[in-house]
């Protein structure tokens, strides 16, 4: 290895030594440091030697699941004249030009303060290009494995084939010199496997989570899932998170229309089955039209989504969608065709810069007994503790068209100990009034259309 080589892998391990301690219990920021091999200032184990059996590889993976916060857009990786036929806007196929596409399209979404890109539809010959330079860019990737989702790349690789490989020694030896060039990569986060799984593949893609933690126990398995009677039996699939996507924002509906508590119930059970088996999950957010189903969300209703989410502890933002006109359906991105961004995408990526601040401390949250009355407004309130006992509140107004003057009413035994609330995001302090008669305190403030107020008392 070269001394710059050496340099750069020791920046990396820097970096994510640094994320992973200031995310995780120490408990689990030192289980990591040993089962990867960190400790004695070796960057990274390499899992063709290190001895990782079956439990230690989901050890890992499950602490890497939870030491990040994504703040995340998906983009369709079809390329022209590939896997996507005339009409429609993909990648070039000329890998110079496709070159210059990727750089372009994550220098903009890096720009708009979104860290993790997760790709779906990419072939096989455009990951190495494409991992390269989102080395260089910084992106983070979720990158669809071709062979693995689609039979006509894989054939007997793909989960969707009728006669997948049973044998999983030989799923292993079949899939190695596919992930030997992508696990190098900084970039790479995890491996989707399909998107948006029937419970009828679980069996197969269990099987293949199982041959990626033996190859390459370093990047997680991924998967969105969008069907919640399904989610008994796909939440068991061996994915190291539970991410699920459900749009909401219908093409007749106009602002202020749509009812958030039934987001609010459809988040709350998503939960539930992750926490069930002991898992972090992220949710897909609504950033996209297509004609005759969904219009193009407002900020306003895109912040109540995402905050939403995050009051029913959520512990990832992925929103969807980037480019438009990719595929069949048409879909209408938060830039157009041409890679001009709609005006949306700017707002979007202010609310993004909002969330790499907030994203930090809600990965250290866990859901508490509410103790705060609320009045004034349309405003969801929830509870949450901290390290070293802390206590915070997050308030959503669910009201995209009106800004809301809150009064929240905390209780005892809690307002005994509380004379001021700070929020998290600006820093501002909001005081905390004795209410002498009812043993509480009470502080009041305005919060925006759609927006989240998180504060810590």
């Amino acid at each position: 290895m070269s001394r710059e080589t050496k340099k750069d892998a020791e920046k990396h391990r820097n970096a994510r030594l640094r994320t992973w301690r200031g995310m995780l219990p120490l408990h689990d920021f030192l289980r990591l440091v040993v089962l990867l091999g960190i400790a004695g200032g070796v960057a990274f184990a390499d899992p063709q030697s290190f001895p990782f059996n079956d439990s230690a590889a989901i050890a890992v993976q499950d602490i890497l699941a939870r030491s990040v916060f994504p703040i995340g857009i998906y983009l369709d990786g079809r390329v022209e004249g590939i896997n996507c036929g005339p009409g429609f806007v993909d990648v070039p196929r000329d890998m110079k030009k496709a070159r210059a596409y990727y750089e372009a399209v994550f220098t903009d979404i890096k720009q708009h303060n979104v860290d993790y890109v997760i790709i779906p539809n990419t072939p096989p010959d455009y990951r190495e290009t494409l991992l390269s330079v989102a080395d260089r860019v910084g992106v983070k990737i979720i990158l669809e494995v071709a062979e693995l989702a689609w039979p006509e790349f894989g054939k007997d690789l793909s989960v969707r084939s009728a006669d997948m490989i049973a044998d999983e020694d030989v799923l292993q030896r079949r899939l190695a010199p596919i992930v030997e060039p992508m696990r190098k990569h900084p970039s790479l986060f995890a491996y989707q496997i399909i998107d948006e799984p029937p419970a009828s593949l679980a069996a197969n893609i269990d099987r293949v989570c199982r041959a990626l933690r033996r190859l390459d126990p370093q990047h997680p398995p991924f998967g969105a899932l969008c069907n919640l009677a399904e989610l008994p039996r796909t939440t068991h699939m061996g994915y190291s998170m539970v991410t699920f996507d459900s749009y909401q924002i219908g093409e007749a509906s106009t602002p202020g229309q749509y009812d958030f508590y039934d987001f609010v119930k459809l988040c709350g059970i998503v939960r539930d089955h992750a926490t069930t088996n002991g898992l972090p999950y992220w949710m897909a957010v609504q950033t996209f039209a297509k004609g005759g189903a969904f219009r193009m969300p407002t900020i306003a209703e895109i912040r109540a989504t995402a905050y939403c989410a995050l009051a029913e502890n959520s512990k990832g933002i992925l929103f969807f969608l980037y480019n438009s006109w990719s595929q069949e359906e048409k879909l209408e991105g938060v830039v157009d065709k041409e890679l001009n961004p709609r005006p949306v995408w700017d707002e979007i990526g202010k609310f993004a810069a909002e969330l790499q601040q907030l994203g930090p401390v809600f990965a250290t949250l866990r859901p508490a007994p509410t103790y705060i009355g609320a009045s004034g407004g349309n405003v969801l309130v929830r509870t949450f503790e901290g390290p070293r006992q802390s206590r915070f509140v997050l308030l959503v107004n669910l009201d995209v068209l009106n800004s809301v003057d809150f009064t929240g009413i905390i209780g005892n035994p809690v307002a005994m100990s509380v004379r001021d609330l700070q929020d998290v995001l600006t820093g501002n302090v909001i005081v905390a009034e004795p209410v002498h008669a009812e043993d509480a305190a009470r502080f009041t403030l305005s919060i925006a259309p759609g927006d989240g107020r998180l504060l810590r008392l």
